[in-house]
């Protein structure tokens, strides 16, 4: 099993962050009580005027974020039948180890009213507490991939009527951006990072494969051990202190008792408050009329109260690639293709106009180590397997793409009913050492289907040979040498 897919399925059962061959450990650090931000100094990049701003205590007789300035002694929410009303003592932010949370609140209430009636913070439902995360210090850019066998995005009928949201999502999940490696524990989304960002109903365009994608994270961590090493005993340290906490156990209700006041402390994980009352007849909704009009005076409105928004954290200092040897060219076939094509009027061959090249291209034979230049590639595909209740021939859509990494050039080709079709592209150029990914999706009436996809790595030699449970296909270049 490739070390990286180890690392995550280890990071994933125990909580602990991935690290790239570092060899961090899970720390068992035990947990603790939230942790007040001290924002005299300012915290992790937040300076204290920042906090000032939002009503954090700051250099006042040495208070912290814990005893924030108290908001108005006014209502939050008042019940007028049961003659309730709750109030907000405090709202604080929590930190850990200097660092603000901006997904987390130290809230107390006050309720008063008639004893025996419940004032609850579960309006909206219980909360979840999985986006309370530590913000990193340290980030790597990761690859994009691996490639998974299996649909990227919305299609068929459904994707031309409403879909197009969804495909817009899409493209912002692949959209560069920078993340520590320990986020990927759990977060599959994570791993498409630097992606082509083409994305056509059902296809994608990132390229490597497991093995390849493994190799290249390595390549890019091995600089930064010592760092990601810190950053691994850093988030353990917090996810056992979350852990601690057991947030999801929380009292989130309290009874006002014979006194006529009770006192709600929670960790909350909004930035709005909506409490609810219960448990008396006069907070209960009248029964509705025979005119369907409600009866006496009607329920209380939600009422919501917006939280401090916390000021951004600093972002986490992005750990320098490193760059690729200079004889590793894998990319530069993609780059060399996309020029031409920007160049020509009509690149894709379909079907009658492929086959009549297929007769050369299968004989074409090429030593290992040679790059295909400027080459048209012919590619015939036979689907198998039943697709159809009535076994009828699948409606073929298909996609090349080749490169490597984020340097990718790719085509569709549109749907053919029949279990081998024959396609072809103009003006490609590959390097060895480049991959050549093929996807198929059999186009249905509403839903589309997911056949499959292989990757294969282009090493000079032809033809270059696929092979899926569910398809088979070999490719050759039309104009290639014919080696008898």
């Amino acid at each position: 099993m490739p070390w990286a897919t180890r690392l995550l399925r280890h990071a994933a059962r125990h909580g602990c962050l991935l690290v790239a061959a570092l060899g961090a450990g899970c720390a068992t650090t035990p947990s603790g009580a939230p942790e007040p931000i001290d924002a005299r100094g300012g915290v992790d990049g937040i300076d204290a005027d920042g906090l000032r701003a939002v009503g954090v205590g700051a250099d006042v007789g040495g208070r912290d974020a814990r005893t924030i300035t108290p908001p108005p002694r006014k209502p939050i929410a008042i019940h007028a039948k049961c003659g309730a009303r709750v109030e907000l003592v405090r709202a604080s932010p929590i930190g850990f180890e200097g660092t603000l949370l901006r997904t987390l609140y130290d809230v107390e209430l006050t309720a008063a009213g008639p004893a025996g009636l419940v004032v609850a913070l579960d309006g909206d439902g219980p909360p979840t507490f999985a986006d309370v995360a530590l913000p990193p210090k340290v980030a790597l850019r990761l690859p994009a991939g691996p490639a998974q066998d299996g649909p990227a995005g919305a299609s068929g009928a459904l994707f031309d009527l409403g879909g197009l949201a969804v495909a817009g999502l899409v493209n912002l999940t692949l959209f560069p951006v920078t993340i520590p490696l320990g986020i990927l524990a759990g977060r599959p989304d994570a791993f498409l990072m630097d992606a082509p960002t083409f994305t056509d109903g059902m296809f994608s365009d990132i390229v490597l494969d497991q093995a390849t994608w493994d190799a290249e994270v390595a390549r890019r961590a091995a600089p930064h051990q010592a760092a990601l090493a810190t950053e691994a005993e850093r988030q353990q340290r917090f996810a056992t202190w979350k852990g601690g906490l057991v947030l999801e156990q929380q009292q989130l209700s309290c009874t006002v008792d014979g006194t006529g006041r009770c006192t709600l402390h929670v960790l909350w994980p909004r930035a709005h408050l909506e409490p609810s009352f219960t448990a008396l007849e006069c907070a209960a909704p009248p029964p509705e009329t025979t005119g369907g009009e409600p009866a006496g005076t009607p329920p209380p409105l939600p009422q919501v109260t917006w939280l401090p928004t916390l000021p951004e954290p600093k972002a986490p200092v992005a750990l320098a690639v490193p760059p690729r040897p200079a004889d590793d060219r894998r990319g530069e076939g993609a780059h060399a293709t996309l020029d031409a094509w920007s160049d020509a009027a009509d690149v894709a061959l379909e079907d009658d106009d492929a086959r009549a090249r297929w007769s050369r291209a299968k004989q074409a034979r090429r030593a290992r180590g040679e790059p295909l230049t400027d080459a048209t590639l012919v590619c015939r595909i036979t689907a198998r397997g039943s697709f159809d209740i009535d076994d009828s021939a699948p409606e073929l859509r298909v996609r090349l793409a080749f490169g490597f990494d984020g340097s990718v050039a790719g085509r569709s080709f549109p749907s053919v009913q029949a279990h081998q079709r024959t396609v072809g592209l103009k003006h490609v150029t590959l390097l060895p050492g480049e991959l050549v990914k093929l996807s198929l999706v059999d186009i249905d009436a509403l839903v589309d289907d997911w056949i499959g996809m292989d990757v294969v790595t282009f090493d000079g030699a032809l033809p270059l040979r696929f092979e899926h449970p569910s398809f088979t296909a070999q490719c050759g270049a039309a104009d290639a040498p014919i080696e008898r």
